[in-house]
C-alpha cells in the first residue's frame, strides 16, 4: 500500500460500507462478506509493514471505529470490528468521512469499500475532500455479477434492500435500459474519480479475492 519504499509510519484507513445492499448475493458469498475479508487483507498489508491500520464501519451512522495505531493487539481489534459488521440501514457517506477527518492527524492511505449506490458526483464530494489533504485514497467498488449483468428469462419483482420500494422488471429492461445505465454508472463513477487524482477498482464477487488484490497491487505498482 505504499507509494515509496523508503515510506514508513504510514497511517491506513479502511472505511466498510455496512449498508443493507451489501448484504446481496446471488451465490455463495454476499458482497459483504467479500468487503470484510478484503478488509481484513488490508489491515493485515499494513500490519505486515508496521502501518498504524484503522477501520471505520458505517452504514447512515459511524457503527464501529477502531483508531490506527501499531500498538500490540491492533490486529485483533481490526478483526473483531470487521466482524461484527453486520448489513442494516441506508448508506450515507457524508457522515463516516466526517468522521474521518476530524481524526485525521496525519496524511496516509484511505480506503473506501462499497457498493457505491449513489450518485457518483455525491460520492466524489464526499470523498474528494480527503485526497486534498494529501491522502492516498483507493475506491474498491464492489458489485455481485447479478448486479453487472443479471439473467432475468421471464418478469420477476425486484426489492430495494435499503428502501423496501418494490419494481417490476422485464427481460427487455434489463437488456436495454439496465445493462446501460449500470455501465454508465461504473464509467462516471471512475471517471470522476481519476480526475480528482482518487484509485478505483471494480470489483466483481464471483472473482476470487487473492487474484483481484493481485492485479490491484500490480496495476498500483505500476503507476508509481
Amino acid at each position: 500500500m505504499k507509494r515509496y519504499r523508503g515510506e514508513t509510519n504510514t497511517q491506513l484507513t479502511v472505511m466498510l460500507d455496512a449498508s443493507a445492499s451489501m448484504g446481496f448475493s446471488s451465490h455463495k458469498v454476499n458482497k459483504l462478506e467479500y468487503a470484510k475479508f478484503l478488509c481484513a487483507s488490508l489491515c493485515y498489508f499494513g500490519h505486515l509493514q508496521r502501518d498504524a491500520a484503522g477501520v471505520i464501519v458505517f452504514d447512515d451512522e459511524v457503527r464501529h471505529y477502531v483508531a490506527p495505531s501499531t500498538r500490540q493487539g491492533q490486529l485483533s481489534r481490526l478483526f473483531h470490528a470487521i466482524e461484527k459488521a453486520e448489513p442494516h440501514a441506508r448508506t450515507d457517506f457524508a457522515k463516516p468521512f466526517l468522521h474521518f477527518q476530524q481524526f485525521l492527524h496525519r496524511r496516509g492511505v484511505a480506503a473506501v469499500i462499497s457498493d457505491f449506490y449513489a450518485d457518483p458526483e455525491v460520492v466524489i464530494n464526499a470523498v474528494a475532500p480527503l485526497r486534498h489533504r494529501g491522502n492516498d485514497l483507493v475506491l474498491f467498488h464492489l458489485l455481485d455479477p447479478q448486479e453487472i449483468r443479471p439473467v432475468v428469462r421471464e418478469p420477476v419483482l425486484m426489492v430495494d434492500m435499503e428502501t423496501n420500494e418494490t419494481m417490476e422488471v422485464s427481460p427487455e429492461y434489463v437488456r436495454e435500459e439496465y445493462a446501460p445505465r449500470i455501465d454508465q454508472h461504473v464509467e462516471a463513477l471512475r471517471t470522476r474519480a481519476q480526475s480528482a487524482g482518487i484509485d478505483y477498482f471494480l470489483l466483481n464477487t464471483a472473482r476470487p479475492l487473492d487474484e483481484a488484490l493481485r492485479e490491484y497491487l500490480s496495476v498500483r505498482q505500476g503507476r508509481m
